[in-house]
């Protein structure tokens, strides 16, 4: 009898560690699916807000065509003539082993989300613009820039001089822009 009782505890022992790790992975899914939902509104808000500044932007262009009376002054505002920036890029982890991987990033307002592949529909996080402090390219890994906010610093890589100078380039652009308007 003594030998079915170990058994038998040792049993219950077994299931109960299942029962853990399941509730364990349930719990980290729905942590995920947090994650996700919240992404996703953010995305929505700012594609609603892209929207409805793309419509103000309509009618102060109307008002500067008024206005102007042919002068050609160009003052730098005019979210038109900025396009939004997409394409490849590797972007070092935060986290445990830092590795490079390769990430889609688009540009939409004044975030800069980055997927996993550039089908996916939902982002992996954002970088707001109007966050970051500073962008610098560092000489030890060609084709890197940092982008540089008060919560962490992202380690980023184009796969070109060409490409670096896009991204660079672009951002400070947009930078530009939201911080004067």
């Amino acid at each position: 009898n003594g030998l079915q009782i170990a058994v038998s505890r040792t049993k219950n022992f077994a299931c109960n560690v299942k029962s853990t790790k399941e509730i364990n992975k349930t719990r980290n899914k729905d942590h995920t699916e947090e994650k996700i939902e919240l992404v996703n509104n953010r995305k929505n808000e700012d594609i609603e807000e892209v929207k409805n500044n793309n419509n103000n932007n309509i009618e102060i262009e109307e008002n500067i065509e008024e206005s102007d009376n042919g002068n050609d002054n160009d003052n730098g505002n005019d979210v038109n003539k900025l396009k939004n920036l997409e394409g490849w890029l590797k972007k070092q982890g935060e986290k445990g082993i830092k590795r490079w991987l390769m990430r889609w990033f688009k540009q939409i307002n004044s975030q800069l989300f980055y997927f996993q592949a550039e089908e996916s529909e939902y982002a992996s996080g954002s970088i707001d613009l109007t966050s970051i402090t500073a962008i610098s390219i560092p000489n030890k890994i060609k084709g890197a820039f940092d982008l540089k906010t008060d919560q962490r610093v992202y380690h980023l890589q184009a796969s070109s001089e060409s490409e670096l100078d896009y991204w660079v380039n672009g951002l400070n652009n947009w930078i530009t822009y939201l911080e004067k308007n």
